[in-house]
This record gives structure tokens, C-alpha cells and sequence, in this order.
């Protein structure tokens, strides 16, 4: 078996490209040390794409792949955008939903990524304003977080029964417990889960721009409407 070993930067050199590992049994593994170069100007904090091409006696020879390596000295400071608009009804039974952005800044890559939507007092009440989304049956909506590079993540889909209003939630890839597996006794819903998606997969670019939560109701006779919600990150230490 051999495998190649390419970076997606000029800036990041791979030694050697490619090795052999011979022949290995059904079941056994083998390791090979390669090593990562980045050059003096290779951005701060940006991930390196390995793309990997391996090689075997086989039907499913050669596969493909692409591993992402983090690079850099995270940083501890933690920036917080929050969303500064308008409160937005969320169209009832309405795949299109309603868009809600946020402006991102002096970021950069980020090395880590929290979501939360926010609120000052917790409740079930039917129209609550003090929840960060309002809404009389959160199971009705599907929640997606895009990234300025277009990229992105959803954070909740069709869960929580007829439980009432989202309030100081946290989405977190680190989180225990999956939004997925929230119930109606769960309202309102609070605390810290892990999204349907990893919100690491939306820090493959620069952080900086425009971030859009989009929220669709995707059934009759339940309303609500955005009101507040943040976007957590930490970026890269400098060299």
C-alpha cells in the first residue's frame, strides 16, 4: 500500500509526499511520520487540507480523502457579536423563513465557535420579549447558521415537541447532550447542547463578514420570531 500526501496551500509543505507502507494484514495498522512545513507568510490560524491519496490491491483502489490539521496558538480572549436588530416574525408553515445577520470583525480564523440564543428572563409565555426566540412550538422549526464563506451548519431541526421559546441556549460541538434529543418537558429550552451539525466545519475561512441565522417554521398553526443572539469566538494568538 502508499499513500500521497498534498497540502492545499503553496505556503504548507508535506515530507515526505509520498511513502510506502507495504503489505498489512486484514485488521492490523501501520504508522509513518510525515512532516508539516508552513511558510513565514501562511496565515494565521488558517487550517491545512491534506489531500490524501491512498493506493492497494483492491476494487476501491485508490481512495481519496481530505484531513483538515489545525495550525496556530489559540487564544483565550473570547469576542462576542451580537445581533443588533430588529425582532423578526418567523413565517408560519413557511420553508423560505426568515434570515437574521450578524457583522463579524477583527477575528480572523477562529479556533473555536459558540452559538447562543440569548434572552434576559426565561419562560413559556406565548409571545414572551424577554426570550431570545419566541415561539409556541419549537418543534415547527429548523434553525441553520451560515458562515460568510457560504458554508454552513444546522443547529436544530424539527426538535422539541410543542415546548414554547428558545432562551440563553448555547450550541456547542463540545456540549453532552444534542439538541436532537430535546423534549416539549425540556421548555423553555436553555442551557448548553450540540448542534445537528459541528460548528467546526464553518471555521475553515476567515470569520469576518456577514453570519446569517436563518430560521424556517415548517408546519401550520405556530408562531414566533427572533429576537436575540450572539456568535462566540476565539481567534489565533499572534505568531
Amino acid at each position: 500500500m502508499s499513500v500521497v500526501v498534498d497540502s492545499d496551500s503553496p505556503l504548507a509543505t508535506i515530507t515526505p509526499r509520498s511513502r510506502s507502507y507495504g503489505n498489512i494484514a486484514a485488521g492490523a495498522s501501520k504508522t509513518r511520520d510525515y512532516t508539516l512545513k508552513l511558510a513565514a507568510g501562511y496565515p494565521l490560524g488558517r487550517p491545512v487540507g491534506l489531500n490524501v491519496r491512498v493506493t492497494f490491491a483492491g476494487t476501491l483502489s485508490p481512495t481519496t480523502g481530505t484531513v483538515p490539521v489545525a495550525t496556530g496558538q489559540p487564544s483565550a480572549t473570547v469576542q462576542s457579536f451580537a445581533y443588533a436588530g430588529a425582532v423578526l416574525p418567523i413565517p408560519d408553515n413557511d420553508p423560505t423563513g426568515v434570515n437574521a445577520t450578524v457583522d463579524v470583525t477583527g477575528v480572523g480564523y477562529a479556533s473555536s465557535l459558540t452559538f447562543s440564543i440569548d434572552g434576559t428572563e426565561c419562560n413559556t409565555t406565548v409571545g414572551a420579549t424577554t426570550v431570545g426566540v419566541d415561539h409556541t412550538f419549537v418543534g415547527d422549526l429548523v434553525g441553520t447558521l451560515k458562515a460568510p464563506d457560504g458554508r454552513t451548519a444546522t443547529l436544530f431541526s424539527r426538535t422539541g415537541g410543542g415546548g414554547n421559546n428558545l432562551c440563553q441556549v448555547v450550541f456547542d460541538d463540545a456540549a453532552a447532550t444534542p439538541f436532537a434529543s430535546a423534549l416539549s418537558t425540556n421548555a423553555p429550552f436553555t442551557g448548553t447542547w450540540k448542534p445537528n451539525d459541528p460548528l467546526s466545519s464553518l471555521r475553515l475561512s476567515p470569520a469576518d463578514g456577514t453570519w446569517t441565522l436563518h430560521v424556517a417554521d415548517r408546519v401550520g398553526a405556530d408562531t414566533g420570531s427572533i429576537r436575540a443572539f450572539s456568535l462566540h469566538l476565539n481567534g489565533y494568538e499572534p505568531a
